[in-house]
């Protein structure tokens, strides 16, 4: 499908079949064609089975997967949007222990992330407001709806 491919050392695969979303240059055994910085790339495993397709870039992380399933990544596809395969539901600000402070659950959460950009006095201390008003607590356009806990969540 891309010219450009991809191939892992033996084991390697073992966190993409875990659906993680990227790839390490160290895991990196080969690569057929020379991509460009932000090229499209099918990643394959040591045994050639097809594993993922991502953006290749220098450094590090050396693909960005976008999908673990063999398509194109076109017009369709960011139309249709990214799915996180049985994702779940998503209690990222639960946590603290028992504490029933939301400021202090929330600043615990994260400070212990690896986001550290966002663990700064302007972000944890209109917390409270932010929750309470449905806000994205980090400013992103994004609006919360607060849900009761029952027996319909896992």
């Amino acid at each position: 499908m891309y010219p450009c491919k991809v191939y892992l050392k033996p084991k390697k695969e073992e966190s993409l079949l875990r659906f993680h979303p990227w790839v390490f240059s160290g895991a990196i055994q080969s690569i057929t064609g020379k991509p460009e910085e932000g090229e499209l790339v099918e990643v394959f495993g040591s045994n050639g089975q097809f594993l993922a397709v991502g953006h290749y870039q220098i450094g590090s992380i050396a693909v960005r997967v976008l999908s673990f399933q063999q398509q194109p990544i076109d017009a369709s596809f960011w139309k249709e949007g990214i799915r996180v395969a049985d994702g779940g539901w998503h209690f990222g600000y639960m946590g603290g222990h028992g504490e029933k402070d939301i400021k202090k659950r929330v600043q615990e959460k994260v400070v212990s992330a690896a986001h550290q950009e966002y663990n700064s006095k302007h972000v944890l201390s209109n917390v409270t407001d932010q929750i309470k008003d449905g806000k994205d607590i980090f400013g992103r356009n994004a609006q919360f709806v607060r849900c009761e806990i029952d027996d319909s969540f896992p």
